[in-house]
């Protein structure tokens, strides 16, 4: 509702429960993040789609895609959701599934993709050579597949193929 305020009117087509619950996770349903995580805890189907809502916000596959301090931040806001809900755990600390060395390799790839973007993205050098922004995701992704390749896991692959369609 907040993000697609547009689409308002479609909803009284669903089932006052339904809309009801809608109205809930609305941010814009309570005047401060207090109220609207009590009004939220208070409904238990409200509170089961926050949770879930939660979980999937928290995934550590989807927080590894994004930059570590933006990552850590929203980590931060999750825990602080889930106390205010009164979960039993107020962490969103999931075990890392991924080796160190694979989380180290997708730093160094978004560590390149911003070296050749500073260096002039993409640019050809006239030939059939590829330019830095290129050649960096090669090099990248050359490394990860061959650390990865090494270590055979199901999760590195994951992670790597996650890599890799967003290089």
């Amino acid at each position: 509702m907040e993000d697609c305020p547009q689409h308002a009117a479609r909803l009284e087509a669903f089932p006052a429960p339904v809309r009801e619950i809608v109205t809930l996770l609305s941010r814009h349903s309570a005047p401060d993040a207090t109220q609207y995580y009590a009004r939220i805890r208070q409904h238990p189907r409200a509170l089961k789609v926050k949770l879930a809502d939660i979980a999937d916000n928290a995934h550590p596959r989807r927080l590894l895609q994004l930059p570590p301090a933006v990552a850590e931040r929203l980590r931060g806001k999750y825990a602080a959701a889930l106390a205010a809900l009164g979960s039993g755990s107020a962490s969103t600390v999931v075990p890392d599934p991924a080796p160190a060395r694979v989380l180290q390799l997708m730093e160094t790839a978004r560590m390149r993709v911003r070296q050749a973007e500073d260096a002039g993205a993409g640019a050809h050098t006239g030939d059939d050579t590829p330019g830095p922004h290129l050649k960096a995701l090669i090099s990248a992704r050359d490394t990860a597949l061959a650390e990865l390749e090494a270590q055979l896991t199901a999760e590195a692959f994951i992670l790597w193929s996650d890599m890799h369609v967003l290089a």
